[in-house]
């Protein structure tokens, strides 16, 4: 059997707008359709037999050849809260008429005596039903629809909501003993004509419209859940899973990318210096020494001006240029002069000293050159000299 909260929705169009218009005079309109929990029938010749797996309802005979047909709808899981009555504008039953072996009419009863299963409903365990007929309709054609107005029934039930007072589901009975049709239930699979009722709800100035009043919805609608989306892409966990047919990278290691001026890429995030290929090692690591090509001579760095010395203590001197030396110099190891040095004040040398170019200056009064007597010679291209010290 078929799962009882099943819902037929034909769509907008199952009522004619006319009769929407002619049901409701004013206010907002909403075409809804009940939910069909239950359709059977109960036969007095088989009294305790019950038909709630049977694909049709079979409506026919008197006595006890007498079969009825018995169907219930729920109307709280369709209606807005709040739904009176007298907003029901109009509310109808629709079968399919299966076969109509002897057409003729079928009146219509609501049931009053209590709950029903379809499972379980039997002719001798059927509850009792109203002698008020609220509705008749004729059957002349097989595999056709047929339609009732139902709409003070209906309105009836609506007003014993929402716990369903009073809608405990209808019957039909043939008005005469030689009718016999029958009309599909939901169980049928052949044409899926279930029973259905129709509502048009009329002067709806308020009230919410639930998901399960609308057709097609997917379950993700409702539920908002990523694990509701169907045909969702396996997400890998590692890179064995990946193909490499789109150059993705299947193992770990170092990741080549040839990049070109009209290809772009943006990155999110840091990528370590040490995964790129290509840099110095001034780029991590910022030294002086790092730099290749580095300049060894003033020279080098573009310094072409004379260079003056005003005093101080060095371990080596070289002089490749011009140089004034002032103050009181002591050079505590070589001293090289392949340029012009001019001494403005005292110079001490304890290594040796040579000049190869120009030589020496010394300016008469203002400077001496005093080598430390056994710790250095003076060898001399050219040495000019106002007094030579003693």
């Amino acid at each position: 059997m078929k799962s009882k909260w099943m819902i037929f929705v034909r769509g907008a169009l199952k009522m004619a707008v006319l009769s929407l218009l002619a049901a409701c005079v004013s206010g907002r309109v909403l075409a809804v359709e009940a939910v069909d929990v239950g359709d059977t029938y109960t036969q007095a010749g088989s009294a305790n037999t019950a038909s709630g797996n049977a694909t049709t309802m079979v409506v026919s005979g008197s006595g006890s050849t007498l079969k009825r047909g018995w169907i219930q709808f729920d109307l709280n899981s369709v209606l807005p809260p709040g739904t009176t009555g007298s907003q029901i504008g109009k509310a109808t039953l629709k079968l399919w008429a299966a076969t109509a072996t002897t057409g003729g009419t079928v009146n219509v009863y609501a049931v009053t005596g209590a709950p029903w299963s379809e499972d379980t409903i039997t002719h001798n365990n059927a509850p009792l039903v109203s002698s008020t007929i609220e509705g008749s309709f004729a059957v002349t054609t097989a595999k056709s629809f047929v339609t009732v107005d139902l709409t003070p029934l209906v309105q009836d039930w609506v007003n014993g909501m929402p716990n369903g007072l009073n809608n405990y589901g209808l019957v039909m009975t043939p008005a005469a003993s030689t009718v016999n049709v029958a009309f599909d239930t939901m169980e049928s699979t052949t044409t899926s004509h279930g029973p259905q009722l129709d509502l048009v709800l009329c002067s709806l100035t308020s009230g919410t419209i639930f998901a399960s009043q609308i057709a097609g919805l997917s379950a993700v609608a409702t539920s908002g859940s990523y694990s509701s989306l169907k045909g969702v892409p396996t997400i890998p966990t590692n890179t064995s899973q990946l193909t490499n047919g789109a150059g993705f990278v299947t193992s770990s290691g170092t990741a080549a990318f040839a990049l070109s001026s009209s290809n772009a890429i943006s990155l999110s995030g840091m990528i370590p210096a040490s995964q790129v290929n290509g840099l110095a090692a001034v780029a991590t690591n910022g030294g002086f020494n790092s730099l290749s090509g580095r300049p060894t001579t003033l020279a080098g760095y573009g310094i072409t001006d004379p260079v003056i010395l005003s005093g101080g203590t060095a371990s080596n001197l070289t002089l490749t240029g011009s140089a004034t030396i002032g103050g009181n110099t002591t050079i505590n190891g070589a001293f090289n002069v392949s340029g012009t040095a001019k001494l403005t004040n005292s110079m001490i040398v304890t290594g040796s000293a040579t000049t190869t170019a120009n030589g020496i200056t010394y300016v008469a009064k203002q400077g001496q050159l005093v080598l430390i007597p056994q710790q250095g010679d003076l060898s001399m291209g050219k040495f000019t000299t106002g007094l030579l010290p003693q």
